[in-house]
C-alpha cells in the first residue's frame, strides 16, 4: 500500500499495558516490559485515542499517536 505524500508511514504495535487518566493526561504502564509514559490527550473517539507524549515535562506536537480499539480473541 502506498503512503500517501507528505504523510508518514503507519507502524502498528500491540503491546499490553495498565492506563490510567488524570484530566487530559493518560499515564501507560505496559505489562510485558519495563516502560511508562505519560501522554496528553489530543482526541477520543468511539473506538480511537490520538495523543502526543509528554517529554521532559512537555507535549511534543511534532509526533504524535493513534491507537485504535481491537478485539482479541483468547
Amino acid at each position: 500500500m502506498a503512503v500517501p505524500e507528505g504523510q508518514m508511514p503507519v507502524k502498528t504495535i500491540t503491546r499490553k499495558a495498565i492506563w490510567t487518566l488524570h484530566g487530559d493526561t493518560l499515564m501507560v504502564k505496559e505489562l510485558e516490559r519495563n516502560y511508562f509514559r505519560t501522554y496528553l490527550v489530543n482526541t477520543i473517539g468511539k473506538d480511537s485515542l490520538s495523543l502526543y507524549p509528554i517529554i521532559d515535562n512537555k507535549a511534543n506536537f511534532k509526533g504524535g499517536y493513534t491507537f485504535i480499539r481491537v478485539s482479541i480473541n483468547k
